[in-house]
């Protein structure tokens, strides 16, 4: 493999060794969850919560433009199927099988039909009845459980 070009930015040169990830490499991802609960338990005790939060925001934003970007061009530098670097396994696999049941008239009438009572139901303050005019069958509805997940908080960038 050929050296890369110098990156003409200064920011570029000094990301492999940001002063945060210093002596952390290479390790297990264990170790790492240890080490960032550490220095996130150090850094709310002398900083603005906040300012931390905001930080750390900005720096997501930062990695979730660069890694997909970097991943291709490691997936393309890849000799082989797998291989490992710096601490880190890369293995290229295939994309996970995906069904369209779309094409076939009975699902479609089938899951339209269940997001319809899904709606019914939904609708539904306590259980009802409700009787076939054909045969007399009487079918009991009930409301859905309501669950909630855990409360966040959002946030975004300005």
């Amino acid at each position: 493999m050929e050296p890369r070009p110098k990156p003409e930015s200064d920011f570029l040169p000094a990301l492999p060794v940001l002063p945060i990830l210093e002596g952390i490499e290479p390790k297990s991802k264990e170790e790492i969850q240890s080490w960032a609960m550490e220095r996130v338990t150090e850094l709310l005790a002398w900083q603005n919560t906040f300012k931390v939060l905001d930080s750390l925001t900005r720096l997501k934003e930062i990695l979730t433009v660069m890694e997909p970007i970097v991943r291709e061009a490691a997936s393309t530098e890849m000799a082989g199927k797998r291989d490992a670097f710096y601490g880190i396994t890369l293995e290229k696999r295939n994309g996970a099988v995906q069904y369209d049941f779309s094409t076939d008239p009975t699902w479609v009438q089938l899951d339209k039909a269940k997001k319809d009572l899904e709606k019914y139901l939904k609708k539904l303050t306590g259980p009802a009845q409700e009787t076939d005019p054909e045969t007399g069958e009487v079918t009991t509805f009930y409301p859905p459980a309501k669950t909630y997940g855990k409360d966040s908080l959002a946030v975004s960038l300005k």
